[in-house]
Formats: C-alpha cells, structure tokens, sequence
C-alpha cells in the first residue's frame, strides 16, 4: 500500500497529514525530517490500526514560529 501526505498551511501553523504501513521507527524517521528541515512540532496526533498508520503534525518554522508556506521547505 502506497503512503500519502497532505500539506496545509494555516495563520499561525503548517498541518502536515501522513498515512501509509506502519513499522517499528517510522515515527523517529519523520521527527528526524522534520528537525533537519527546521520545523518545529508543536503538536501531533498519531493513529495505528491493522499495520497501518495516520498522523497530523502541526509545525511552525524553527526560527520565526510562524506557519511554513514554501512548498519547496515541505
């Protein structure tokens, strides 16, 4: 099964949605990611179900805390 992302920016923060198979590690690979790209996590949720995985991840830009809006950075 093929994973998505989703993208959406916000005033104030970036909402990041990711779906796909989940497996041991997944989780620390996309915070790993998200810190070499300066983001900054400011909230997520994280769903796991039958090898399956869904998450939201509300992130800001690690050096001005604002939402991130170049599509190049996500």
């Amino acid at each position: 099964m093929r994973g998505t992302v989703g993208v959406m920016p916000f005033e104030d923060h970036t909402s990041i949605e990711l779906s796909g198979t989940d497996r041991p590690g997944l989780l620390s690979e996309v915070c790993v990611v998200l810190a070499d790209l300066h983001c900054n996590v400011v909230n997520a949720e994280i769903w796991t179900h039958n090898a399956r995985v869904v998450a939201v991840v509300h992130v800001t830009d690690d050096s001005t805390g604002c939402a991130i809006e170049d599509p190049d950075r996500l």
